[in-house]
């Protein structure tokens, strides 16, 4: 009833409506099973070769392979700078006079002798702080709020995470998901409590010693930092990463495929379907140059975007991911959730009760039975229910629990 609702009204106001679950997994679960299965078509701004593409990368999510690698964009609707909002805003820390200005902030200018040049000029002015500009940028970057795709990717249920971004929009809402991550590399004493993790690969702003910009960042990285690279570089060849926000035009990571082509090359094994790139704009050019990836553009080829539009289906498209990578269905034997069950899976939740109450003690050994209730635990079954009397016979609820656990992950 509340998503028959909040569709018609979200028509009728035209309002973006969000339903926020915060008790358990159970609601989510359904509320995603409903969306993708109710007949009506929850996501109509997208194109049916964009369904395709939102069914394939959720069936990776499901299978823990899919990454996020976050670029700047993601962050740019929390009010976080592009790269040249950025470079413009140092420029004016530096109190570059207006023709210097002019001069630096032209397109045909390298992106990093545009940063390299601020540095040389904050550095001036601050000769006693070999952190100013580093401290300059955390400054810039870091907002407070994020929008809603760092909402979106950190939903995705992924161990690694990448960004090239130097504020914690990420951070933030991982945690307030439910599923905080620690971060790589980080000043902090490592929790091993935290099995999901980010790597910042070019600094954060609550380390301002490790952000990366001007040339002689990027020139030095792989001396004081190769093992970072080394990460990606392995998350290339094992998994399926998702880049978000990231306009390809970054020196380090082209450096990072020529790596990874190089050794595949070696090994004969041609590199492909290493990841998919979701773009405002299509550019042939990045698409044939970087033929390892698939590339899903939202605005037509060759059409100017206004990248409000395409920037919005993008966020519709990565709430379908989230919709196809959930696939656990915790709300089938608990009653609180009867009413949106189907008929089929009414008769389904039955079957299964009636065959677990039937069950005499004696098939309840303490290693088979286990397995069952770490089933039954997935499924939803309250402890209390009067199904299952001794349900978790020879196994206390805590290792039932973590049983059930290491086998979703």
């Amino acid at each position: 009833m509340l998503l028959d609702e909040a569709r018609a009204l979200a028509v009728e106001f035209e309002v973006d409506i969000a339903i926020v679950l915060r008790d358990d997994a159970k609601a989510y679960a359904l509320a995603q099973h409903l969306r993708k299965t109710s007949g009506v078509n929850a996501w109509p701004e997208l194109n049916a070769g964009e369904m395709d593409h939102a069914r394939r990368l959720g069936g990776l999510a499901r299978m823990g392979r899919l990454v996020p690698f976050m670029g700047a964009g993601v962050s740019v609707s929390a009010g976080a700078p592009t790269w040249s909002q950025l470079i413009e805003k140092l420029a004016e820390r530096a109190e570059l006079e207006r023709d210097v200005r002019r001069a630096l902030l032209d397109k045909g200018r390298d992106v990093l002798d545009q940063a390299t040049f601020v540095r040389q000029a904050i550095d001036e002015r601050s000769p006693n702080d070999p952190l100013a500009f580093a401290r300059a940028i955390a400054a810039i970057t870091d907002v407070p709020r994020y929008g809603l795709a760092p909402a979106l990717l950190a939903s995705l249920d992924s161990e690694q995470a990448i960004t090239l971004n130097y504020d914690r929009l990420f951070e933030l809402a991982a945690g307030d998901g439910g599923m905080p991550r620690r971060t790589i590399p980080s000043t902090a004493p490592r929790d091993h409590t935290h099995d999901r993790w980010l790597l910042k690969l070019h600094g954060s702003v609550d380390d301002p010693g490790s952000i990366v910009l001007s040339r002689s960042d990027y020139l030095g990285f792989n001396t004081d930092r190769a093992a970072l690279s080394s990460i990606v570089k392995a998350t290339l060849l094992t998994r399926h990463v998702l880049f978000v926000g990231f306009g390809m035009r970054d020196d380090h990571f082209h450096e990072i495929i020529h790596d990874v082509r190089r050794a595949m090359k070696s090994s004969g094994v041609p590199l492909s379907g290493i990841g998919t790139v979701l773009t405002l704009q299509e550019d042939r050019l990045d698409r044939e140059l970087l033929r390892e990836l698939q590339f899903v553009p939202f605005s037509p080829d060759g059409r100017e975007p206004d990248f409000a539009s395409p920037a919005r289906r993008l966020e519709i498209f990565l709430d379908a991911v989230l919709a196809f990578a959930s696939d656990a269905h915790p709300y089938l034997l608990d009653a609180t959730y009867n009413d949106g069950l189907s008929d089929d899976e009414r008769l389904l939740r039955d079957a299964i009760l009636r065959m677990v109450s039937d069950l005499p003690v004696g098939a309840r050994s303490p290693t088979s039975w286990a397995v069952v209730a770490a089933m039954l635990d997935d499924l939803g079954l309250p402890h209390d229910s009067p199904h299952v009397p001794d349900r978790g016979a020879g196994e206390s609820p805590d290792a039932r629990r973590s049983t059930a656990s290491r086998r979703n992950r």
